[in-house]
């Protein structure tokens, strides 16, 4: 079962980092920020607290630049 959830988390893990990528590409930096933020949520509990925080901040900075809101409150929730 352990093996399956990190498993899980290394495929969102994943997903989220090409996600990120694919919103730098475009220039889309509250596409990029939510997917920061989804991603560090994927890591609650995991060994990289480091990156975690690093996701957080990042996706902080841009919701306060672009005025997002709710992004920012769910960010400060984390």
């Amino acid at each position: 079962m352990l093996a399956l959830a990190s498993s899980l988390v290394d495929q969102a893990r994943t997903l989220f980092e090409r996600a990120i990528q694919e919103a730098e590409s475009v220039g889309s930096k509250p596409y990029r920020a939510w997917s920061e933020f989804r991603m560090a949520q994927t890591l609650v509990g995991h060994k990289d607290a480091d990156g975690r925080r690093a996701l957080l901040d990042s996706a902080r900075t841009v919701a306060k630049r672009h005025g997002l809101g709710r992004l920012e409150r769910m960010v400060a929730n984390e």
